[in-house]
């Protein structure tokens, strides 16, 4: 992922699991780019979405067990 303006690319990638749900990659990102801004919670949130049966995506459980871990 670019660097750039993290808080216009939270905008984005909500904007993209809001028009399509079962897009999980776009969840996992928006975590990512959440864990740059430092809001955890947030992350923890979209990690969990991104794993979820209905997406089942590798990628996200690691980010997730990273910040589960601390």
């Amino acid at each position: 992922m670019e660097t750039g303006n993290p808080v216009e690319a939270v905008r984005y990638f909500q904007e993209a699991v809001q028009i399509k749900p079962e897009y999980g990659e776009a969840q996992g990102d928006l975590g990512i780019v959440q864990k740059s801004l430092k809001d955890f919670d947030a992350v923890e949130i979209n990690f969990r979405k991104a794993v979820s049966p209905s997406h089942g995506l590798i990628t996200p459980i690691c980010n997730l067990r990273l910040i589960l871990k601390g």
